[in-house]
C-alpha cells in the first residue's frame, strides 16, 4: 500500500501546483485597434502654380486664392478619401503679388477663353498608399477637358502635396497666351533680346490633413 500510494500522492501534488499556477495567470486585456481617418482642412489648402518667361525659362510664381473643394470623404485609405474630389477655381483670383500683372492675367489670358470665369479639376482615378501615389485629374478649361497625371506624397503623416505640369496649348489656349504675351511684352523680353512666354505651367497643391483616430 505504501508503494502504490506514493504515485497517487505525487499526482495530487502536481495537479494542485498546476491549478495554482493557472490561477495565478491573469489575462491582460487586448487593446482595441484604433481606426484613423483622414479629414480635409480647407484653411490649409494652397493652389500654387509657376509660369515661365524668357529664353532662360525664368519662373513667375502665383496662386489661386478663391476655390472650392468638394467630394473629400473621410477615410483611413487616402486614395479612397481623395478619389471623388472636385476643385472649382475662380480664375480672377490669380495672385502673383503684382496687382497690374494679376489684372492682365485675369482679363487678357483667362478673359479671352470660353467660360473664362472657372477652371474645374476632377479626380477620376487614384492609385497608391497613405504616403505616395498618383492621380489622374480631368481639368476643364476654355471649354476643353483633358486628363493630367499628378503625383502625390505625404510627409509627417498629414502634409499632402500634389505636383504636375500642364501645357495650356492642350486646352486650345494659344490665342489667350498670345494676347497675354502682347500686353506683357516688355516683361517677357529677356537679356538676349528675345520675347518668350512658355506654355508649360507647373502645378503644386498642398494641404494639411487632419488625422482623427477613434
Amino acid at each position: 500500500m505504501k508503494f502504490t500510494s506514493i504515485p497517487l500522492l505525487l499526482f495530487v501534488l502536481l495537479v494542485s501546483c498546476n491549478s495554482t499556477e493557472e490561477a495565478d495567470k491573469i489575462e491582460e486585456p487586448v487593446a482595441e485597434a484604433k481606426t484613423c481617418l483622414f479629414h480635409y482642412d480647407h484653411e490649409t489648402t494652397l493652389l500654387n502654380w509657376t509660369a515661365f518667361k524668357h529664353s532662360s525659362k525664368a519662373p513667375v510664381g502665383g496662386a489661386f486664392t478663391q476655390f472650392t473643394v468638394e467630394g473629400f470623404e473621410a477615410h483611413e485609405d487616402l486614395t479612397k478619401a481623395i478619389a471623388g474630389i472636385v476643385v472649382k477655381i475662380q480664375t480672377n483670383s490669380a495672385e502673383t503679388n503684382d496687382a497690374v500683372r494679376n489684372q492682365k492675367i485675369a482679363e487678357s489670358f483667362f478673359g479671352s477663353m470660353n467660360n473664362p470665369g472657372d477652371i474645374e479639376v476632377s479626380f477620376t482615378s487614384t492609385e497608391g498608399s497613405n504616403t505616395q501615389g498618383s492621380i489622374v485629374a480631368e481639368i476643364t478649361m476654355n471649354g476643353v477637358s483633358k486628363n493630367v497625371n499628378l503625383e502625390y506624397e505625404v510627409e509627417n503623416a498629414t502634409d499632402l502635396k500634389l505636383k504636375g505640369t500642364i501645357d495650356v496649348l492642350d486646352w486650345g489656349a494659344e490665342p489667350a497666351l498670345n494676347k497675354l504675351n502682347d500686353v506683357c511684352l516688355e516683361q517677357h523680353i529677356g537679356t538676349d533680346g528675345l520675347n518668350k512666354l512658355w506654355s508649360e505651367v507647373s502645378l503644386v497643391i498642398v494641404t494639411k490633413l487632419n488625422k482623427v483616430c477613434e
